[in-house]
């Protein structure tokens, strides 16, 4: 709806793999904004839409992957005053904020009539339950329902019964409640091991690893798949050639909270050690 074949699109530095994945099938051009602690900089983002041409933001306000970053009010707020002044359409992406027993303020809620806003319920129930919602710009309503009849006909009836019985039996609530308790579980087994990372009250299934001055992000994932773990490469986040000097740890796909650990001591092992003297048997 808001972009066509060869334009460029504003994203994070360090940008969700899937977004790039899109990017790519669309025939989009993706240009990085500067990131700090709270991801994208305001300033930055004025100067990249400025010197791009680029109309449109794709951004992950709460928990941003890869870097478990979230934005503050203050920011959000911020970043809405700059689309609404460089009169950019948002794309925003809020697939993690049920990790947030109250979920954060979205940029939605602060330029309604230029954000399009994004939730699932794969993240919050199971990866194969392929269902999400979208709120649009009222003026985009006719355009999204005639592209949702093309794209996909229609929803598939027995998910959207599934959740509508959960929200009103409570039990979805519920459910959210123990993923929040399961991904802290594991966040703080994280941080045992990685105590220099960043601490987060509210944590996802993933972690941003910061990675030694000696290390690269390529070099570390190379020496993780000698060990038998495979992390996140750089190339499935980084948008431009630059080390991030960090790397996203995915926390969710051991079994249980011992096979966690076991993996993750595996990685701080391999840390310790200098990086020529583990690539090169890897």
């Amino acid at each position: 709806m808001v972009a066509k074949p060869g334009d460029n699109i504003l994203v994070d530095t360090f940008t969700y793999s899937g977004f790039k994945a899109i990017a790519a099938a669309s025939h989009l051009n993706l240009v990085p904004v500067e990131m700090d602690d709270e991801g994208i900089k305001p300033e930055a983002l004025k100067e990249a839409c400025r010197t791009s041409g680029a109309r449109v933001l794709y951004c992950m306000p709460t928990l941003q992957s890869p870097t478990a970053r979230t934005m503050s009010l203050a920011r959000r707020r911020r970043i809405a005053e700059v689309a609404e002044e460089l009169d950019l359409a948002v794309i925003e992406d809020d697939v993690y904020g049920f990790f947030f027993t109250e979920r954060p303020v979205p940029i939605a809620s602060l330029a309604p009539s230029r954000t399009f806003y994004i939730t699932s319920y794969s993240k919050c129930l199971a990866p194969a339950f392929r269902l999400g919602t979208l709120t649009v710009p009222t003026d985009h309503i006719s355009q999204t329902e005639l592209l949702m009849h093309a794209s996909a006909w229609f929803v598939a009836p027995m998910l959207s019964e599934v959740v509508v019985r959960l929200i009103e039996s409570g039990k979805l609530e519920h459910l959210l409640r123990e993923r929040r308790l399961q991904a802290l579980e594991r966040y703080r087994v994280f941080l045992d091991v990685f105590p220099k990372a960043a601490k987060l009250q509210c944590p996802a299934f993933y972690a941003w690893l910061p990675l030694p001055r000696e290390w690269s992000a390529d070099q570390f994932a190379a020496a993780a798949r000698g060990r038998g773990i495979l992390v996140t490469p750089r190339i499935a986040f980084a948008v431009n050639d630059g080390d991030p000097g960090a790397t996203r740890i995915c926390l969710g796909a051991p079994k249980d909270v011992v096979a966690l650990s076991d993996a993750l001591q595996t990685l701080r092992e391999i840390l310790v050690r200098h990086p020529v003297n583990v690539v090169s048997v890897a």
